[in-house]
């Protein structure tokens, strides 16, 4: 999921990052 959190980022989306997020 990394991966898609990383690419929201860079299209500057607000992405709440979930702690209970799996590796």
């Amino acid at each position: 999921m990394e991966e898609v959190i990383e690419q929201l980022r860079e299209a500057n989306e607000p992405v709440p990052v979930p702690l209970e997020l799996p590796d």
